[in-house]
């Protein structure tokens, strides 16, 4: 809400997407999403921005499209690029609310999730309230519960390979998990896990301006959970990190309301591309102008 404000204050206008899926591997719907907005808004500049476990989902859109989409920037802030790894660094966090934080988060996901999709019938709800109720650990719930959904692996871009798991092997297996027969139920998840959590492994495929914000001292995204020489080995990747800032916080001052640093970030980066995108597609005109007058000019 922060942002949206500052957006519209810019004169900037803005489509919030809330998302779903207890699924942020999938990024199909965003794609789609995309897609629309561009088409009611031909030729206008579009910048998507992402927070805490919808960065993941975002920056899996832009490994997978590369150039092949109409945004001009991206931002992700206090983004989790490794699921596995963030949950284990809340789990092992000295402060015991994080975890219990993390899994009632899980939980409230996977109820949103069954209230909207409908291609789960009545009938299969059943397990799913069966997951709910007897798995207590966040990262064996969300698995247990990705291999449970009703879906196929989304390999439409070609990616070999995500984490440790060959997707050429997989992508012929059915939605009960992407696993053979003879895999134990404790392989089933862990494989999922690594199908589902691994954003890390294909920063090089990104091919938009981003900018990744993160505080190192983010109790619930902790900052060494990605190895981030790989991120700023991508040209296209600008990584900032702050030694204070918390989890998507970035508070000023004795009360923590109002306006956020990051944020003003987030905005600031955005005014820079709009700005350089504008020059650009007006020198382009200016060119594209002389060109045609040369042209119906008569030859001396």
């Amino acid at each position: 809400k922060r942002f949206t404000r500052m957006c519209l204050q810019h004169g900037w206008r803005v489509a919030v997407y809330s998302y779903w899926r207890f699924d942020f591997e999938e990024s199909r719907d965003l794609h789609l999403l995309i897609k629309h907005i561009e088409a009611k808004n031909p030729g206008s500049p579009l910048i998507a921005a992402a927070w805490s476990a919808g960065a993941h989902m975002l920056i899996r859109y832009l490994q997978k499209v590369g150039e092949d989409t109409p945004l001009v920037c991206a931002i992700c802030q206090a983004g989790c690029y490794d699921f596995v790894e963030a949950v284990q660094n809340v789990i092992s966090n000295e402060n015991t609310t994080y975890p219990l934080f993390l899994m009632a988060q899980a939980q409230i996901g996977i109820r949103r999730h069954l209230r909207n999709d409908k291609t789960i019938s009545k009938e299969e709800r059943r397990k799913f309230d069966s997951i709910l109720l007897s798995e207590l650990h966040p990262m064996n719930l969300f698995n247990r519960f990705y291999c449970a959904l009703p879906k196929d692996v989304d390999n439409t871009h070609g990616l070999e390979k995500i984490g440790n798991v060959n997707l050429k092997e997989i992508e012929h297996l059915g939605h009960e998990g992407f696993l053979s027969e003879g895999e134990t139920f404790k392989e089933q998840i862990a494989t999922a896990a690594w199908y589902t959590s691994r954003a890390v492994d294909n920063f090089d495929k990104i091919k938009v301006t981003t900018l990744l914000l993160h505080a190192e001292d983010d109790p619930v995204v902790g900052i060494n959970h990605v190895a981030w020489e790989n991120a700023k080995s991508n040209k296209n990747i600008i990584v900032a990190h702050t030694k204070r800032g918390g989890h998507c916080a970035w508070h000023e001052g004795l009360i923590p309301v109002g306006d956020t640093w990051g944020d003003r970030v987030a905005t600031n980066f955005v005014s820079t591309v709009l700005e350089s995108h504008a020059q650009t597609h007006f020198i382009i005109e200016l060119v594209h102008r002389a060109m045609a007058n040369s042209q119906r000019s008569p030859a001396s």
